[in-house]
């Protein structure tokens, strides 16, 4: 969608040159897959239930890939959720902060 990429744009102007390109050369090379199963720590995936971004299904073996992850569609959201629906977001963060490995019951 026109207004993801607007986001990104902004987005990467307030990182550094090296870092910007770095991302996206990783994002080309399919990189964020293959390391997945390296990761080692809690993570939360939030998908937006309109991202015509990325898939449904890479989000699902994303969560598959990595150990101790936990997928949360948000609703009224595309590939910003944070952005789109920050009210809802920032449940999701705090209740996944607060709940922990017992996230997986909340509604």
């Amino acid at each position: 969608a026109p207004g993801d990429f607007d986001f990104m744009l902004r987005g990467a102007r307030r990182v550094s040159r090296e870092t910007f390109l770095s991302s996206l050369e990783a994002i080309a090379a399919g990189a964020g897959a293959k390391a997945a199963n390296e990761v080692n720590i809690p993570t939360l995936i939030a998908f937006g239930v309109h991202d015509q971004i990325r898939e449904f299904s890479k989000m699902v073996e994303l969560n598959e890939a990595i150990c101790n992850s936990h997928l949360f569609v948000v609703e009224k959201s595309a590939h910003t959720p944070h952005y789109d629906n920050p009210g809802k977001f920032t449940w999701l963060i705090r209740t996944w902060l607060e709940q922990g490995d017992a996230f997986d019951t909340v509604d």
